[in-house]
């Protein structure tokens, strides 16, 4: 669904109440457009449905990958004819048992989303 949001709690990665918020591709679009403030009201509105007591953010970082000069949208892509031979697969083991590789093009559940990023950060660290 397009108004479909994945809220991924960070407190364990950084000992903070940090949030992570993944978009659906095409509300990630729309949202381009708005400012900030519009960004972060849609989010705690999604956020008090479930929790009506949330809080406003304190602060908050908003990467517009399609404008952000780092990203320019670029983002990793796997088709399904791609999948048998998904790149995660040669990320999945260390080089000379010291240099490991994490990362959305490393996941192999949730690839090409900040969770599959964050996700294979949390198994190469272990």
């Amino acid at each position: 669904r397009e108004e479909s949001f994945l809220f991924v709690n960070l407190v364990e990665a950084f000992n903070k109440p940090v949030l992570m918020v993944n978009l659906h591709p095409k509300k990630g679009e729309a949202v381009m457009e708005w400012t900030n403030d519009q960004v972060v009201a849609m989010l705690v509105d999604a956020l008090r449905l479930r929790y009506p007591s949330c809080p406003n953010p304190s602060t908050y970082l908003i990467p517009k990958l399609a404008t952000d000069s780092f990203f320019y949208g670029s983002n990793t892509y796997i088709t399904k004819a791609e999948t048998e031979k998904h790149p995660a697969t040669h990320f999945n083991h260390p080089v000379e048992g010291r240099l490991f590789f994490s990362g959305e093009a490393a996941a192999e559940k949730h690839n090409c989303s900040p969770l599959g990023a964050y996700n294979s950060g949390v198994e190469a660290a272990k």
